[in-house]
This record gives structure tokens, sequence and C-alpha cells, in this order.
């Protein structure tokens, strides 16, 4: 790691993260004026800074001004620091644009509130653990045989839900040894097995057991169907469904809402859908998840959840089986077996969650939940995306803590690419 600090106190850090070259910069400064003449002597440089392979980020700095970049060389560096400064022209609070992998807090506190979102069902995901488990080590440990990849509609659920929470596992892990302590979750779907681990509930091997049990279960058992999104809001997608065997089975968002039914069902709505000009998206599972049609399986699942021991919640764990924080004396086995049959209420429980958040960051493979969030929050939102081709999602929610104030406990000094 290389740190800069000039004479009014900024201090700018680089660390090399990737194989590849790519760097982590970070800035702090006590005002935005001090952060405004950092950023121009940072395009004045002519080459990145050398550096040691591995990464850090800031663990003293005290300022609220803060900002941040992934780059692999100058020129990114330069484009990104003047982006930064144009967002302080127009006036920007915060911004955090992970597609560019930029970010800025002019505001940062001193202890920010995390909320972490567990996807389920459906996010991509690499079988093998992707760039996470090649190059870094607590990674690599979860897979130490890499399962065959399922692709194309109507994926293996019995394959891809243990592989789903394998991969948000990686993620928590990342986030405990950063020091990281969360205030609420939420979990999607099969997520909320996830949140529910977090919370105290359920210890890591009952998680892997349960999440391996749910998916053969819904692979196996009930009839098949068809899952679509619509973009378009529940209320809609539900006039769309009266009279056919097809229901909502996730609000998503305000403009996003999954169905799923029959065939039969599932073709009418497409030609309703289609006749309005609403785009309509197949989903890639095997079954009508999350509506009567899977009872079967959630009948099942009740049977297994039975022989296993599951604690209450110590954690706030707002459910999208309820679109709220559960509450003490919740029945989990109860709500988890009926969670296969009923609609995931993902937006009512990240809005009942928002006020107390000030970044969520999304434990698992993928980036859905966290597209899904910017359309309906202004929280800032990153993912860890780890299983991802390449390490951007870790990069990415380095930069986003560093921004909101996080101070990083030591151990994640110890991060270092292998």
């Amino acid at each position: 790691m290389s740190d800069t600090h000039s004479p009014d106190g900024t201090t700018r850090i680089q660390a090399p993260l990737g194989p590849d070259g790519a760097r982590l910069v970070l800035f702090t400064a006590p005002d935005t004026n001090t952060l405004r003449q950092h950023l121009v002597e940072t395009w004045a440089h002519t080459t990145l800074l050398p550096g040691p392979r591995h990464h850090s980020i800031d663990t003293a700095a005290p300022d609220r001004v803060r900002a941040a970049c992934v780059v692999q060389d100058h020129s990114q560096l330069v484009r990104a620091a003047q982006k930064i400064s144009r967002w302080l022209d127009e006036g920007h609070a915060v911004r955090f644009d992970v597609r560019s992998g930029t970010f800025l807090h002019t505001h940062a506190g001193t202890a920010p509130r995390i909320g972490l979102l567990f996807p389920g069902q459906a996010v991509p995901y690499e079988p093998d653990g992707g760039a996470w488990a090649r190059q870094l080590p607590f990674a690599a440990a979860r897979y130490p045989d890499a399962p065959s990849a399922t692709t194309g509609p109507g994926r293996d659920t019995s394959v891809d839900q243990p592989a789903i929470i394998t991969a948000s596992l990686t993620g928590l892990n990342l986030l405990e040894q950063l020091g990281i302590q969360a205030v609420a979750a939420v979990g999607h779907s099969l997520g909320e097995l996830g949140a529910l681990h977090w919370a105290g509930a359920m210890t890591e091997q009952t998680l892997l057991r349960t999440a391996a049990v749910r998916g053969q279960r819904m692979q196996q058992l009930g009839v098949p169907g068809v899952m679509a999104n619509l973009s378009c809001p529940p209320e809609t997608a539900r006039d769309f469904t009266d009279g056919q065997q097809a229901w909502v089975a996730c609000e998503n968002s305000p403009d996003h809402t999954v169905v799923a039914g029959t065939t039969t069902g599932m073709t009418e709505i497409c030609h309703q859908a289609g006749a309005t000009g609403i785009e309509m998206t197949p989903l890639p599972v095997s079954r009508a998840f999350h509506t009567p049609l899977v009872a079967e399986a959630a009948e099942a699942f009740a049977h297994d959840l039975a022989a296993l021991h599951l604690s209450e919640s110590t954690q706030p764990v707002y459910s999208t089986v309820t679109g709220d924080r559960l509450g003490s004396g919740t029945d989990l086995k109860r709500l988890l077996s009926e969670q296969i049959t009923a609609p995931v209420r993902f937006t009512s429980a990240v809005r009942a969650a928002d006020n107390s958040v000030d970044l969520w960051i999304e434990v698992g493979p993928g980036r859905a939940l966290s597209k899904l969030l910017g359309r309906f929050t202004t929280t800032p939102v990153v993912s860890t995306d780890s299983t991802g081709a390449d390490l951007d999602g870790l990069f990415h929610t380095l930069a986003a803590l560093h921004c909101s104030g996080f101070q990083p406990h030591p151990a994640a000094l110890d991060l270092e690419p292998v």
C-alpha cells in the first residue's frame, strides 16, 4: 500500500488489489474544497504510485469528506477524479457509481449503519467460487471441490440453492474479517435463510443443510410451472393473474413484479402484457415457486424443519414473508415452510428497514438486489458479488465502506490475494 499526505492533511491511499493491476484509490479530506485541490493534484500526476500486492483502507483518518475509485491505469484515475470533481461542482453530497467504480460522500459518519441483503434463487453465480476462490484464501477454503455448473432454463434448485448460500457465506466472511457489525438484514426468498443465520437463528452447518434440503424439495415436488418478471407494479400484475392459474410471486420493486403459474396461465398473461406494452422476461427456474403449485414441497420442507434446531434471532431481520421486522417469538419453522408458497414481499421488507440503514451491502453472488434497490430507495447500495469473474464487487464494497465513514478492523490488512 502506498500513502501520500498533502500539507493540508488530505490522505490518498492507493492499494493494488488484483492480479490485473486494479487499484483502490481512497481520498479523505476535512472539507470539499480540500478534496477538490487534491483531485486536481491527482490528475496532474503522470503515473499511478507503486505499491506492494496487498490491500487495506485508511484506519486513522477521521475526515468526513471521502471519495474512492477503482482503476487500472492513470487514464482511468484521471477520469474518476474529474467525475468526482464534477459531482462536487454540481452540489452532490453522496454519489455511488458502481458501474464506473467511483464513489463520493461529503458527510461520512463515524459509525455507518450497515444493512445486509441476501440474494435468492435465480441469481447468477460461478459454481467454482469465481475470482474470489481463485485469489482469496478465505474464499478458496469454501470451494475444495468445484461443483458442476447448471445453465439454461429449469436450473436445478438442489444445486443452486446451497451454492448461492455458500457464496453468501463467503461474502459474510469478508465483512466479518473487516469488523463489520450490521444493524439489519433482508433476505430474498432463499436469502432469508442467510439473514437468519447472520441473526443467530441457525448455525452455519444448519444453514447449509437447510438450503440443501430446501433446494431438493423444491426441485422434486410440486406441479411444473413457469415464472416471469413483469415490468409493472404488483397491482397491475394482479389484474393479469385474475382468473388464471397464476399468482404474484415476488414484489421486487414498484415497477418489477414476478408472476408464476401454469404454462397455460402464463401464456395468457404473456399475451395480455404484450398487448399493453409491458415487458415480460422468463426466469430460469424449474417450477412456479411462491404459489400454491408448490404446496407439496412446502409440506415436505415443514417436516424436514421439524428435525432441525433453530434459535430465536438476536439481530433485526426484516422478513420477505411478512414484509416487516420479525418479532420476538416468531415461529421460524412455520415461517420458512410457508415461505415456499407465499409471495416474496421484498419491497415492503426493504422499506421497513431502510430508515435504519446508511449503506446496504448485498452479501452473495450477482447484483440483482442492488439493482432492484436503486429503483425505490436513495440509500447507497453495493454488492460483494462473491463469486464474480473478477474482484470488482470486493473493491466496490471496500470503496463504499470507506466513503460511508467505516473504520475497518486491523484484520482487514491481511486480506491479500494469492
